[in-house]
């Protein structure tokens, strides 16, 4: 079989997204191009096929750091950070309990590669509290100890990456980190190559 056309078609919307799929104007939509909580009623529809995996290629939610930062370049920071995070709400949540907890970038089920040998941060708020005081950052008088940044990709997604973003916002509050949740920006737009 030959293709004799391909359409990119930019829909911002994600439910005018869902709408299009149902409909048959388009043929295809990517992981997180919908929120997780769509794929329920996409799977009743008899002309929606549904091809649906625990956390598939290029599904992972990553937060990388800009350790040139001058609060996140500090390890205890990012300890800290990573403790108050709860992994497992925002599969629950953010993915519609589509997915697993990963211990690092490589696949549990890539056995060659993958070694559950590495530290792990389950959510303990008063480690948390403890890394951030000990590091320089005692809670001020409004109860919030500093503010950093969080842009994720997707520009109007709307779906998975945003309400991860909501939960870490949430979670870190509790420790008095102020997360600012940035517009979404599309991929172009924040990553660049180096020679």
């Amino acid at each position: 079989m030959f293709i004799n056309k391909l359409i990119f078609q930019i829909i911002p919307e994600p439910g005018q997204r869902q709408i299009a799929l149902e409909r048959g104007d388009v043929d295809h939509l990517p992981y997180f191009a919908l929120a997780t909580s769509s794929i329920d009623p996409l799977a009743k529809n008899k002309d929606v096929e549904i091809v649906d995996s625990v956390r598939p290629a290029l599904g992972e939610i990553i937060a990388i750091v800009n350790l040139r930062h001058p609060i996140l370049g500090n390890k205890a920071v990012r300890k800290a950070i990573a403790f108050a995070i709860d992994r497992d709400v925002i599969v629950k949540l953010a993915l519609s309990g589509r997915g697993r907890v990963a211990t690092g970038p490589i696949r549990t089920d890539n056995k060659p590669f993958y070694t559950a040998d590495v530290p792990k941060y389950p959510r303990d708020m008063a480690q948390a509290n403890k890394l951030l005081d000990e590091a320089g950052f005692p809670r001020q008088s409004n109860g919030t100890r500093f503010s950093i940044k969080l842009t994720y990709e997707g520009a109007g997604e709307g779906g998975a990456l945003q309400a991860a973003g909501e939960i870490m916002r949430e979670e870190l509050r509790a420790v008095g980190i102020n997360l600012q949740l940035q517009p979404p920006m599309r991929r172009g737009g924040w990553i660049r190559f180096r020679n």
